[in-house]
This record gives C-alpha cells, sequence and structure tokens, in this order.
C-alpha cells in the first residue's frame, strides 16, 4: 500500500524514540528520507540509522534471492510446449529458463546439462493462458533467470561488475585529481560525491 493511504501522521511522529517506529501503525515506515520536502524537514537521526540498517538487511535479502544454483530440472515437452526449461534450486523454487538462453551455454538437451549451474533471477510479470490456450488479461507472477552461468564465480563477476565498476570509476577519479595537484581534503570532498 502506498504511503498516503496507511502514514498521515505528523512529523512528530518521527522525532518519537526508535522503538516506536512501526509499533504505533503495525507496519514500519517506507523510506522516509524521499518525503522531507513533503514534511517540511527530515525525521530523526533514529529514524534514518533504523531504516539504514533494514535498507542493508533487505538489500542483503533481495541479493541471496536473486541469484541461485540450479541443481536439476529439465526441458519441456509436448504438444504445446515450446521446449524451455524448468529448473530447481536447493529451496525447491522453480525458476523459469527460456530455450535460447539454456543454449547459450551449449545445453541443448537434458543430456547437455551439467548440474549444477548459475542464475541471476527475479520475479516477472507474465501473462496467463485461458483455458484454449489463448493470452488472457490474468497476470501471474513467475519467477524466471535474467542469465545463466556455468561457474558460481562467473556468476559472482556478473553480479557485482556494476559495483567494481563504481570502485573503478572513483579510483581513477581520485587519480586524476592527485595528479591535478588537489589536496587529500580537496580529493575526499570529491570522491564524497562522486
Amino acid at each position: 500500500m502506498g504511503l498516503g493511504k496507511k502514514f498521515l501522521a505528523p512529523y512528530a511522529f518521527y522525532n518519537s524514540p526508535p522503538y516506536h517506529i512501526g509499533e504505533r501503525m503495525g507496519y514500519s515506515i517506507p523510506k522516509p528520507h524521499r518525503h522531507f520536502t513533503q514534511w517540511g524537514s527530515p525525521p530523526s537521526l533514529h529514524s534514518l540509522i533504523i531504516k539504514s540498517a533494514c535498507d542493508t538487511l533487505n538489500t542483503a535479502e533481495n541479493i541471496m534471492k536473486q541469484m541461485s544454483e540450479i541443481l536439476s530440472g529439465s526441458f519441456t515437452s509436448g504438444e504445446g510446449k515450446k521446449g524451455n526449461f524448468t529448473a530447481y534450486n536447493s529451496n525447491g523454487d522453480k525458476i523459469f529458463i527460456h530455450k535460447r538462453t539454456m543454449e547459450s551455454l551449449g545445453f541443448n538437451t537434458n543430456e547437455d546439462i551439467k548440474f549444477p549451474f548459475y542464475t541471476i533471477m527475479d520475479d516477472k510479470d507474465i501473462k496467463t493462458r485461458d483455458k484454449d490456450g489463448n493470452l488472457s488479461d490474468n497476470v501471474a507472477t513467475r519467477l524466471q533467470a535474467l542469465s545463466i552461468f556455468k561457474t558460481e564465480d562467473e556468476m559472482l563477476d556478473a553480479f557485482t561488475s556494476s559495483e567494481r565498476l563504481a570502485i573503478k570509476a572513483k579510483a581513477r577519479v581520485q587519480s586524476v585529481a592527485k595528479a591535478s595537484g588537489l589536496t587529500e581534503t580537496a580529493i575526499d570532498a570529491l570522491l564524497s560525491v562522486a
């Protein structure tokens, strides 16, 4: 539910002690820092610290949901099937993998597959089919592989590539700034906004 429908409490709610956050209304406050301009001033430091810790935990949880080791599965076959792959991880999650994605690793038949292999995945909304096999307006969510990898290291390298590039970019900025004669204080200030 959106913030407007559930949360209409005044700014004073944010200044209450940290143990009250979420307890009064029975839920946690979503991203209070996005609403500074709406309420005129930021929430208390306690709120930001607690939200920051929650964000960290949620991020770690999402990372674990997005990467997985595929332990079993098979290509679909039969009338009306497109030959896509149905995979399963150690949690028993059913993961959809497009046939072309499997072919990209040389997995064309069930016999070609070497388990385990690895995936980066996400929930995708798809239209369902009616009893006649036609697409309907009903939408379902399925866990779908975005990409697959033969090794865990390949998956981890792909998953962390954006962070690696950001670290390299900051190092490059620092190097150029130092070569330009900026002081350490100026370089630190520059990196804090980069």
